[in-house]
């Protein structure tokens, strides 16, 4: 598989994580657009995993499992953010640059997936679904800590002067998180 993260990696990534888990092929091309799904897997590519092909697959088909499963997946009382993402396949020997870049990417996970709660949690309360921001989290002090670490980060230079978040990890983070409905 290609070390480079871009749009044929990605497609051919999400065809046959649709094709493992049988998805149709609306589902699939949901799966493509989604931004949330695409900056998981592009995660191992852009922090040099040994393996980012299985980086990608376990994680994005953790994510696709956890909005089939709420129930299994879903926030557990006085969970974080973060700590959903603890069983993620994430190797202990990147260099310092690769983890600076994990660090942001994750950050933007970690945002993404604040927002959408954010933006769910209306709905949640009126079904009685666990949502963090409906059980204390504040939202606005979250986001600012979420915020100013991915800047920090970003603003991490190398040898050379140069950002070592690559541009296109920093494109990734400016997309709205979708959440397709499977």
């Amino acid at each position: 598989m290609s070390e480079k993260f871009d749009a044929v990696v990605w497609a051919g990534l999400a065809g046959s994580i649709a094709d493992a888990m049988g998805l149709t092929k609306k589902q699939e091309q949901a799966l493509v657009k989604d931004q949330l799904a695409r900056l998981i897997a592009s995660t191992g590519y852009e922090a040099h995993f040994e393996n980012p092909d299985r980086y990608a697959v376990a994680n994005v088909s953790q994510l696709l499992l956890a909005r089939k499963l709420p129930e299994i997946f879903g926030h557990r009382g006085g969970e974080t953010i973060e700590n959903r993402m603890a069983t993620a396949s994430i190797p202990q020997n990147l260099s310092a640059e690769d983890k600076v870049i994990l660090d942001y990417i994750l950050a933007q996970v970690y945002l993404l997936s604040l927002e959408d709660h954010f933006s769910d949690r209306v709905a949640d309360a009126k079904i009685g679904k666990n949502n963090p921001i409906n059980n204390g989290l504040d939202y606005t002090a979250k986001k600012k800590e979420l915020t100013n670490k991915a800047d920090k980060l970003k603003g991490t230079l190398d040898k050379n002067g140069q950002s070592v978040v690559p541009s296109e990890v920093t494109t990734f983070a400016v997309a709205r998180a979708s959440s397709p409905q499977w």
